[in-house]
């Protein structure tokens, strides 16, 4: 029920949270969303399957199926009364009721325990806190209609560019680029750098799902400009030019991106960077970055792939071998780790030998 941890029948255990989101997927209502727990023993997976009770709670609203009623009766759609539904959804006791433990409980999985908190408290004291709250829960929970509505009520009673974005995010998501692209055309000159570096950037995720690249190219060069020190600025470009496969452009990316930000804070970078040497045939230069990267996390998977690939590229198919192997004891389940190793097995097999082989 996502008000307490849900008990596994067959072990008669708690069982643990594992994932939540709109359920079914396709419905356009964003009526329910299902939240999934799994058996630490058996492994079995549970869904459990909530309503979103009420988008903007009033004294009237049933805080567990959001249907309006009379609060001196029983609800006439799920048939609680209120004290019911407030011993339901565990809040009966109103020093449960605070922002904190409803964080808490969404951190924990239980979502419907936390909307019932918030809620409880937005139908007596709207506050911008609270509908944010609410808005980025209902946006984890991919309800970006939901979403929008908490964080238009955020606005309404204060404005803030920050949960602006939040709501171009939600409208985005919903399908309403236009609306999302209308907010972000008025903060991308905002003061406030980091608001206008988003908005440029969020902006040209737009134009870059609309192939449009010269206008999501300039978005994100100017959330460059006004944050260079964000690694997500230099990965949106970069992807703009892998996606479409020019890899000259997106190593030039991911190298000033590197010397603004240091290595040491720029792994995400450096893999880009490896990938990118590996697709221009340059496997030296993709050993010597997966070598940076492997010498302060050993274990990093996508590294030990990269590099795996590099020594394929200069035909050293043994170590290649040897690195895929150690890259699927650290992860058996890697997809591309064994799609690339029956590659190398492939090739190892080949009596025709040469200088290096793109098996990639």
């Amino acid at each position: 029920m996502s008000t307490q941890p849900y008990r596994c029948e067959a072990c008669d255990i708690e069982t643990s949270f594992v994932a939540a989101g709109k359920y079914p997927e396709d419905d356009p209502k964003e009526a329910t969303y299902g939240v999934t727990w799994r058996c630490p023993e058996c492994g079995e997976l549970s869904l459990d399957l909530c309503p979103t009770g009420p988008l903007a709670p009033t004294a009237r609203s049933c805080l567990n199926c959001g249907k309006n009623r009379d609060p001196k009766k029983a609800c006439p759609d799920c048939g609680m009364t209120e004290a019911e539904t407030l011993a339901f959804l565990r809040i009966d006791d109103a020093k449960v009721r605070t922002l904190e433990n409803a964080e808490a409980a969404f951190d924990q999985g239980l979502f419907r325990h936390g909307f019932a908190i918030v809620d409880s408290l937005l139908r007596r004291a709207p506050n911008v806190a609270l509908w944010k709250a609410k808005g980025t829960q209902l946006q984890i929970l991919k309800l970006p209609v939901a979403a929008a509505h908490a964080y238009e009520e955020a606005l309404a009673i204060k404005p803030d560019p920050i949960v602006e974005i939040a709501l171009a995010v939600a409208r985005s998501d919903a399908g309403d680029a236009a609306a999302a692209e209308a907010i972000y055309d008025k903060l991308v000159d905002h003061d406030d750098a980091e608001v206008s570096a988003v908005a440029h950037a969020n902006r040209g995720n737009l134009h870059e799902a609309k192939d449009d690249v010269d206008s999501a190219k300039r978005d994100y060069e100017a959330a460059i400009e006004r944050e260079p020190g964000r690694i997500a600025h230099y990965q949106n470009l970069s992807c703009l030019f892998t996606k479409r496969k020019k890899w000259r452009d997106a190593l030039e990316v991911v190298e000033r991106g590197i010397a603004a930000m240091g290595e040491a804070d720029a792994t995400p970078l450096l893999l880009e960077k490896a990938r990118a040497e590996n697709e221009l045939e340059d496997p030296e230069a993709a050993m010597a970055t997966t070598d940076g990267i492997l010498e302060k996390e050993p274990e990093h998977t996508r590294a030990l792939y990269h590099r795996a690939w590099a020594q394929g590229l200069l035909g050293r198919l043994d170590e290649a071998k040897e690195t895929l192997e150690t890259l699927l004891d650290i992860d058996p389940t890697n997809k591309d780790g064994k799609r690339a190793l029956a590659k190398i097995e492939a090739a190892r097999a080949n009596a025709k030998k040469k200088p290096w082989w793109k098996i990639w």
